[in-house]
């Protein structure tokens, strides 16, 4: 019956993306963060890439004439896909590459048709709002089910790439400050209150995936929350305090978990695994350093740098990258994100001067500051495909372009203005008589 119900959705979801590839975006969001299909016990059925495929298709037929793909402001997230795609043909076992390969071009391409597809502020108002309204339904069913079957029960992701406990809390980590801002945006007083709910669930839910790398990035995220308030030194006391808080009244399993973070990483089995698959990661670039070893590989060649008993992922995004894709991946990976942390402080900077009451001066914080959480605990979970990540990619580079728009738009008005020539009074003579 959840299948037939499924199905049902679908049959009119992907019609709605071939002719409407604006709303196929969203509806793309809403199925690969929800993944309902889970839900009806179908996982293997891939929805979100029919969606993706009926979108791309309508873009290509009803809009790619009005709304040309952004080839040059996305030319880092080009580049990192054409290294990608030289290391999967380089790779060490193809036939493994390949299907990761294929799901990473799905991501990025979505991540150019937001930039071409959300070309105006109430198109990126619409996708940010429905990222985050679809983020903070992900965080609330979580939630629910905690509350109902007891904290204790550790708290996992939806499937996919978001399955695992750590891979969930990374996601819930960037959602947080997204989910925040779309609050403070908001004037209308329920949407407003209903998403600062969202984002409490949101920030509940990191305690209850146990997940050490979810907590730090936590409260690295939090700490910036309240540094960038009116009252600066009432939320850095406020922020600490919330964890605490929180901490005091967890369940022993959480607080055990998280006390875990203090001990010596020489007693911390975990830890020293961790530190062992960094260190082949390094062996592995020093030894493929353009091409890396291809994407499902890490653990292939695992043995031959240390016990092959031992093999796990890198634990690590930026270090993944490195040895799957090659260092020039890496790169282009971390040169990504800075250049869209800077991009959103510039479109900020012009939005105050420009239009002080945009809503996007609030989505450029959220953005920013989900970037630094994708920093922090993507150090400790190789999730280098997260497609929340490029979605802030494709988000940065589009409002940095409407706010170049606005500052163009701003300067032709001063033109214009001082290249009016004032008429002399009545009956007055012409200045040049």
């Amino acid at each position: 019956m959840k299948a037939l119900l499924i199905y049902g959705l679908m049959i009119f979801i992907i019609p709605l993306a071939f002719f409407s590839p604006f709303a196929g975006l969203i509806s793309y969001l809403a199925v690969a963060y929800l993944r309902p299909h889970q839900w009806a016990y179908i996982p293997d059925t891939r929805i979100s890439m029919f969606v993706a495929m009926a979108t791309l298709l309508g873009y290509l037929l009803f809009e790619v004439t009005r709304r040309f793909p952004r080839i040059i402001p996305n030319a880092l997230l080009v580049l990192l896909w054409l290294q990608l795609l030289i290391s999967t043909f380089a790779s060490f076992n193809p036939t493994e590459s390949r299907p990761k390969m294929i799901e990473v071009t799905k991501v990025f391409v979505i991540s150019l048709l937001m930039t071409a597809l959300a070309d105006s502020g109430k198109r990126v108002r619409q996708l940010y709002l429905g990222t985050a309204v679809i983020l903070g339904a992900l965080a609330v069913r979580s939630f629910a089910r905690a509350i109902y079957g007891g904290a204790e029960n550790r708290s996992y992701g939806p499937g996919g790439m978001f399955e695992d406990n750590n891979d969930y809390a990374l996601l819930l980590v960037m959602a947080l400050p997204i989910i925040y801002y779309a609050a403070k945006a908001e004037s209308t007083r329920l949407w407003r209150w209903g998403l600062y709910f969202c984002a409490l669930a949101t920030f509940f839910t990191v305690f209850v995936t146990r997940s050490r790398g979810g907590f730090v990035g936590l409260c690295v995220v939090m700490f910036m929350l309240a540094i960038r308030t009116k009252y600066k030194v009432t939320g850095a006391i406020f922020a600490p305090l919330a964890i605490l808080l929180v901490l005091a009244f967890a369940p022993d399993v959480i607080t055990e978990r998280f006390r875990t973070i203090r001990e010596d990483g020489r007693e911390d089995r975990s830890a020293q695994q961790r530190l062992r698959a960094w260190n082949v990661c390094f062996e592995i670039m020093r030894d493929h350093p353009f091409t890396g070893v291809g994407f499902r590989n890490l653990m292939a060649v695992y043995g031959n740098y240390e016990d092959e008993a031992d093999a796990r992922v890198a634990h690590n995004s930026f270090l993944q990258m490195g040895a799957e894709g090659g260092i020039p991946a890496m790169l282009l990976l971390v040169g990504l994100i800075a250049l869209s942390y800077f991009r959103l402080w510039r479109t900020r900077t012009i939005l105050r001067a420009r239009a002080p009451d945009s809503p996007l001066i609030y989505y450029s914080h959220g953005l920013q500051i989900a970037l630094i959480g994708y920093c922090v605990s993507g150090f400790f979970v190789s999730r280098q495909d997260l497609e929340l990540l490029y979605e802030i990619v494709a988000l940065a580079t589009t409002m940095r372009m409407l706010a170049h728009q606005a500052e163009q738009l701003a300067q032709n008005e001063i033109i214009v203005e001082s290249n009016r020539v004032t008429p002399p009074p009545f009956g007055a003579a012409p200045v040049n008589a």
